[in-house]
């Protein structure tokens, strides 16, 4: 009753060595698991194949058996682990993290190596049988609901992943005020910790600017020397951001150039991509506007493509914002990132206003190419979305050759300019490497 599921297999290598007894060969072991099937009181085969007890017999006999026999139950939970230590099918993964919480191993690396969404459904009912650490680090990892008390009794790291859990679940609600509760459940975060960005960004959320600037000092001087470049280079965006809505320009674009020096040592370069883009916006003086420009065409270099089509409205604004030279940039990510927006407009024209439109057709009357020529001069008298879409995608066709005409880029960043994109309520793209997986699974940009 100590495992939660039974094969002629676990009883030949699992069960009859840590039970002392000998003998046990493959076919005894099947001949056992059959008399062990026909007992119906107690266990109901599953899909697998294997014998599973009845919850409500084994749960009760289980505190039993580990109360009486704790040094037998304990040899046979390490006997099990290390069975399915062997294998990495689903089974065997929720198996191995079950009797590695029951032996009260919370640091066994094996734990987060071996885990994943697809446990959820094998762990969820047995959280209960589970020592109130294991408890906690469950729940950490999935939607299981714990009194605080037993939270308590988790360990830091632990209860900061469900106080973040809890946090995204009110944001996804816009229930700021619980979120800001949740994200002061643990009162003094580690240094690392996504709940000190999640907490800026509630205090955003709730309109206190000031107080996330505040709290976003603080926790940026706290950061250890070694820590993860990436928590640092959010924390640094959020500042900057902060200091924005805090009419701090100056303060803002300092923020900026340390966020430039952070972002290199981050794994994608969408997080320099977005601070350069934000630096030439922000920069009160032409020759750090320049110098800005000038960093953002090699950066974008250095984008993937699938980061690219993740981006592609970051892409845009980078584009837009670096000016129509050098044409290397444009020629690499214009028609790329371009039928997105297009597909938009088609939707929804209004998205470019009259005056972009009238600047795409400036542009484009000035090309040596009759078809763009043609589209410049429907453009003004014909408001369907069509027209623009049409518009777009010629000049996105033009700028995707070796040499493009000019006047197709010219009306591409008249396109991306009137898009009117800002990075106001954004968080550091090219973070999602560096994210825990319930980070990434609560989708909180929908939230601001």
């Amino acid at each position: 009753m100590v495992l939660r599921r039974v094969t002629p297999e676990i009883i030949e290598k699992v069960l009859a060595p840590v039970c002392g007894i000998t003998n046990v060969t493959a076919e005894r072991s099947k001949q056992l698991f059959d008399t062990l099937r026909s007992e119906h009181s107690l266990v109901r085969l599953d899909p697998s194949g294997a014998l599973t007890y009845r919850e409500e017999v084994r749960r009760p006999m289980l505190a039993l058996l580990t109360a009486d026999k704790p040094d037998g139950t304990m040899r046979l939970h390490e006997s099990t682990v290390a069975y399915y230590a062997q294998r990495t099918d689903p089974t065997a993964r929720a198996e191995l993290i079950y009797h590695t919480l029951m032996l009260n191993r919370r640091d066994d690396p094996r734990l987060r190596q071996y885990w994943g969404p697809d446990l959820e459904p094998l762990l969820a009912s047995s959280a209960e049988e589970l020592p109130p650490a294991g408890r906690v680090w469950l729940a950490s990892m999935m939607s299981l609901e714990l009194p605080d008390e037993v939270i308590e009794q988790g360990r830091q790291e632990d209860r900061e992943r469900i106080a973040g859990r809890r946090v995204l679940r009110s944001f996804r609600s816009g229930d700021f005020e619980s979120a800001l509760k949740f994200a002061d459940q643990v009162p003094t975060l580690a240094a690392t910790s996504p709940l000190q960005a999640l907490k800026a960004r509630t205090l955003f959320a709730l309109d206190r600017s000031e107080d996330a600037y505040v709290w976003l000092q603080q926790a940026i001087a706290d950061f250890p020397a070694f820590g993860d470049q990436a928590r640092l280079a959010e924390l640094i965006w959020l500042a900057a951001q902060a200091a924005l809505r805090t009419n701090r320009r100056e303060q803002a674009a300092a923020w900026l150039e340390n966020l430039i020096s952070t972002a290199a040592s981050v794994r994608s370069p969408l997080a320099l991509v977005q601070a350069l883009t934000e630096m030439t916006a922000v920069a009160s003086d032409d020759a750090r506007i320049a110098k800005a420009r000038a960093d953002l065409a090699i950066a974008l270099g250095a984008v993937k493509r699938e980061e690219a089509d993740r981006e592609a409205a970051l892409i845009r604004l980078a584009l837009a914002r670096m000016g129509p030279l050098p044409v290397e940039p444009w020629q690499r990510w214009a028609p790329r990132v371009t039928y997105d927006l297009l597909q938009s407009i088609g939707e929804n024209v209004t998205i470019i206003s009259e005056g972009g439109r009238r600047k795409v057709a400036e542009a484009l009357a000035l090309s040596s190419a009759p078809r763009l020529r043609e589209l410049a001069a429907s453009l003004p008298e014909n408001s369907e979305p069509r027209m623009l879409v049409e518009a777009g995608e010629a000049s996105a066709k033009e700028v995707g050759r070796p040499n493009p005409d000019r006047h197709a880029i010219d009306a591409l960043w008249e396109l991306f300019k009137a898009e009117g994109t800002t990075l106001a309520a954004s968080t550091l793209a090219g973070l999602d490497p560096e994210r825990e997986q319930w980070e990434l699974e609560a989708g909180m940009e929908a939230a601001l």
